[in-house]
């Protein structure tokens, strides 16, 4: 999903949810902050995988993902793809 379009749905529903503007966004803080921390380190982890220069690394990385079997890609990528809305 894309993480400004998810910040901006939880936002207007937070404040729709509660007359309290600091309340509002307490509960907004509150509920993206475990997601946004799992989309960072899981991004991070990424990162450094693609950036691998050492040949032996590389070719490690790429058997691995060559060997991943799609259905536990696809599972993966569900908690990022399969984003809800509140």
């Amino acid at each position: 999903g894309c993480q400004a379009i998810e910040d901006a749905v939880v936002l207007a529903h937070a404040l729709a949810s509660d007359a309290d503007v600091p309340a509002a966004l307490a509960a907004y803080t509150e509920s993206r902050h475990r997601r946004t921390t799992l989309i960072s380190r899981r991004s991070r982890r990424i990162g450094d995988l693609a950036r691998l220069s050492h040949p032996l690394a590389v070719s490690a990385r790429n058997l691995a993902v060559r060997a991943t079997p799609p259905a536990v890609t696809s599972r993966a990528l569900d908690t990022v793809l399969g984003w809800q809305p509140p």
